[in-house]
């Protein structure tokens, strides 16, 4: 019994030493985490901490843009903005409305993707690189260095949209709900798929994790989801560049810009759309062509596909959408569109297309009458 004693202190000993070396490993695996500044603009998001290497031409006053669609993309993603310049993104004027198309990416380390991104620049002459070293933030630069060029270098346009390069955009349905006469042209809103009640990331090895000291809140504020795309208004986009520079960013560009910045602006409001599509794998193409304003993830081969169905479906064509005319152009919340955005009423409750309810007090549903 007396030989046996020591044998169980030594293993007490090693168990007690392999606990204090996980605790040890842990805390120094917490040290070497980012601090927060590491994903936020150090004080503000400019061209000195964030240079932009290359930009599009500034847009023309005899341009008259409408829409600027800022399609956010990756350096080796050259077939999928092939893709888009070809189908939707060719599409450059509807009716008397002008689009401007810029793909916005990070500039590529690698000699040879960067060699091939330039010489796809050169030709097209659409494309917005930045640098974002090394940070895991980098959708957030983006949005922020694609929205500040609209700012500077195209002053006249009325609404953003963003998107991504593997999605499908319908343009006809995007003008027919913000072509918005009157008083309504001035309402502040971000319109998109509203995501409502999300816990915060607390995972260290997450792309996304979210430090306490960084943002302390269990849930997101409500916000539009960026991997769908969200439009608004300039105005609007005006407002969340003005006060960017005053709010710690988080990993997220969709919870930090539609988020945690719209809660800063008292009179901007989410808009929930179930016709902006996050997952069309189920869906067949007369189904996203009839109810999708956005879709993705869509492939370049169907892309194609979709673009020459739309042009053959002259019902979609923008001038025969006229109005008083009803057209149901998403389901789920169970609103019908009905010409040119005539009645917005505002809702506290929305129940949305997934059957889950989306609470918030700066929620509006759209409606076209």
């Amino acid at each position: 019994m007396m030989a046996r004693k020591p044998k169980v202190a030594i293993k007490r000993m090693l168990q007690f030493l392999v606990v204090v070396g996980i605790c040890v490993s842990f805390t120094i695996y917490l040290a070497l985490i980012p601090e927060p500044h590491n994903y936020v603009c150090k004080s503000t998001c400019n061209e000195v901490h964030f240079p932009v290497y290359k930009s599009p031409p500034a847009c023309a006053k005899t341009e008259n843009v409408y829409l600027v669609t800022v399609v956010h993309s990756e350096a080796w993603n050259i077939k999928q903005r092939l893709a888009v310049r070809h189908t939707w993104g060719s599409t450059h004027q509807l009716g008397d409305k002008n689009i401007k198309l810029i793909f916005v990416l990070e500039k590529p380390r690698n000699y040879t993707l960067n060699t091939l991104v330039e010489a796809e620049n050169n030709r097209y002459a659409d494309m917005l690189l930045v640098g974002g070293g090394y940070t895991t933030s980098i959708g957030v630069i983006k949005s922020l260095m694609s929205l500040r060029w609209i700012l500077n270098n195209c002053k006249e346009a009325r609404f953003v949209l963003r998107t991504n390069d593997n999605s499908f955009v319908n343009y006809y349905k995007i003008l027919a709900l913000i072509k918005t006469p009157g008083r309504r042209s001035n309402m502040k809103y971000i319109a998109g798929r509203v995501i409502s009640g999300l816990d915060t990331n607390r995972f260290p090895n997450s792309v996304d994790f979210v430090p306490l000291k960084l943002f302390a809140g269990k849930k997101y504020p409500d916000f539009v989801d960026g991997s769908s795309g969200y439009i608004m208004p300039v105005k609007v986009m005006q407002s969340i560049m003005g006060i960017v520079d005053k709010i710690k960013s988080l990993p997220r560009e969709d919870v930090y810009l539609t988020g945690l910045c719209r809660t800063e602006l008292s009179r901007v409001r989410l808009a929930h759309l179930s016709s902006f599509l996050p997952n069309t794998q189920k869906l067949s193409d007369a189904m996203i062509i009839t109810t999708a304003m956005t879709a993705q993830p869509i492939g370049t081969k169907q892309m194609e596909l979709l673009w020459r169905q739309l042009k053959e479906n002259s019902a979609q064509q923008l001038p025969l959408i006229k109005k008083g005319q009803v057209r149901k152009m998403y389901n789920g919340l169970g609103t019908h569109v009905k010409g040119f955005f005539d009645h917005v009423s505002l809702h506290k409750n929305i129940t949305a297309r997934a059957g889950n309810k989306v609470k918030g007090k700066r929620l509006i549903r759209l409606s076209l009458t």
